[in-house]
């Protein structure tokens, strides 16, 4: 038993010494070693990305689709003739002289419904193209704007969901609905086929 505490003896002593790198999800940031923890610097959890996403895509005339980025650049917003900018991101975008706004809050999580704000936003999209031109944004211009996009495709266009999302995607190659999204406008379809097939009463 005591050779066997000996070696252990030996053999910790040629261990190298480790900390260990601890991020907590509030972004504080911790080094522990020897059992204290130190902390070290604010970190924010998550990968900032400072490259602006000016990218945007004309879905059809009058229509576009983009992230944050763009709703907040003056000159772009110039240089298309946007008049009107639905907003479907989970913040208030920031106000641009001269422009109708329209904040929806969704969040860009699976389960998040999303046919209770279709209404709302169809309506103002229809709005703005009678004599305006739209843009329809979120955080990034990947899920959330994208998803509202297509289902006013499908409503207002008569588009499958294939057709849809083709098109957006050919605006705005970026355009990816979360799974749950996707799931949902596959829902929404069948509802729209389902009504279109029931007579008239």
């Amino acid at each position: 038993m005591s050779s066997l505490n000996e070696l252990l003896k030996t053999k910790g002593q040629n261990l190298r010494r480790v900390t260990t790198r601890v991020t907590l999800p509030s972004g504080r940031v911790f080094h522990e070693g020897d059992g204290v923890a130190v902390e070290s610097e604010q970190s924010y959890g998550f990968v900032i990305d400072n490259t602006p996403d000016l990218q945007v895509g004309q879905v059809e005339e009058g229509l576009f689709v983009a992230s944050q980025d763009v709703a907040n650049d003056a000159e772009l917003i110039k240089q298309y003739g946007i008049t009107h900018v639905l907003n479907v991101a989970g913040v208030p975008s920031q106000k641009l002289l001269d422009l109708h706004y329209l904040d929806v809050h969704i969040l860009d999580l699976p389960e998040e419904p999303l046919s209770c704000h279709f209404a709302k936003c169809f309506e103002f999209i229809d709005e703005a193209l009678k004599n305006g031109r739209v843009l329809v944004h979120c955080n990034a211009g990947v899920s959330r704007s994208v998803s509202i996009v297509v289902a006013f495709l499908m409503c207002r266009r008569q588009k499958s969901l294939c057709e849809a999302i083709s098109q957006v995607k050919a605006a705005r190659p970026r355009a990816q609905p979360n799974a749950g999204f996707v799931k949902q406008l596959k829902m929404y379809e069948s509802s729209i086929l389902n009504n279109d097939s029931k007579p008239n009463s």
